[in-house]
């Protein structure tokens, strides 16, 4: 049918489907050879824009984001958000590093670092105003995420 042959020319190798804003490195340069680890850039896309409030790129045209995902390091968390947990900026920047090579090897490699700091974050986070109450939370939605996506990693090939 039609609407067969559109699917598959979407899916061929060299051709780029994807949005934008979330899109890997390589995704964006079509790489042949993408895995999970694309997933995980696009979880760092989605808890740097939690935490810090904005995406870590932007742009006036398509383009220009698409390029600054493949050329630019984003700004440090830290920058938009005081007193977030070093271990989850540093997991939120691997997660955005361009070298597929430099992020975690996995989902399940996330789960630890946002575990440890929900757990620290509930018990530091009582009786220290709104602000801290919105970095738990985006913590604890950060871990829903990865593991969603370690769920989906996981199932890939089932």
């Amino acid at each position: 049918s039609a609407d067969d042959l559109t699917r598959a020319r979407l899916t061929m190798p060299g051709t780029t489907v994807g949005t934008p804003a979330y899109m890997a490195p390589e995704q964006a340069a079509a790489d042949p050879d993408i895995d999970a680890r694309a997933d995980l850039y696009a979880f760092g896309v989605v808890a740097y824009e939690m935490l810090s409030g904005r995406p870590p790129f932007t742009g006036a045209t398509t383009q220009q984001v698409v390029a600054a995902h493949v050329s630019r390091a984003p700004e440090p968390l830290a920058k938009f958000r005081a007193g977030l947990p070093t271990a989850v900026e540093a997991l939120v920047m691997q997660c955005l590093e361009k070298d597929p090579a430099k992020r975690p090897r996995d989902a399940g490699a996330l789960l630890p670092v946002l575990e440890a700091a929900a757990t620290v974050g509930g018990a530091s986070a009582r009786g220290q105003g709104r602000r801290s109450s919105w970095t738990w939370a985006s913590i604890a939605v950060a871990l829903a995420i990865a593991a969603v996506v370690a769920y989906f990693a996981m199932n890939r090939g089932t």
